[in-house]
């Protein structure tokens, strides 16, 4: 049988153990505590970052649909002044062959 002497040392060193155990406990939940609110943090960051590209990438796509009906727009004005040049050229073309025709008169 276990003497008394014996118990009370089996359940000092137990005792030792708990509290060391408790201290690695401890310790640990501090770390994890620490590294959450540090991931936290990266979290908050990240989110507005994500936050700020976001925007970028709505003002960008708003410039860009904007300079699209832009380029449209001046491929209209070009077309359109495309069909008046060549308006204006079979008018000169008419008038010089008109002043060709009025010079063999004259002559």
């Amino acid at each position: 049988m276990i003497s008394r002497i014996s118990l009370l040392k089996i359940i000092e060193k137990l005792q030792e153990e708990i509290a060391i155990l408790k201290e690695d406990h401890d310790f640990e939940m501090e770390y994890m505590k620490d590294k959450c609110e540090q991931y936290e943090d990266e979290i908050k960051d990240l989110e507005s970052d994500l936050k700020d590209a976001n925007y970028e990438l709505e003002e960008m796509t708003s410039e860009a649909d904007y300079f699209s009906d832009k380029v449209e727009d001046l491929e209209y004005d070009i077309d359109a002044r495309d069909d008046q040049i060549e308006e204006l050229n079979d008018k000169i073309s008419e008038l010089d062959s008109q002043l060709a025709d009025y010079i063999l008169l004259v002559d």
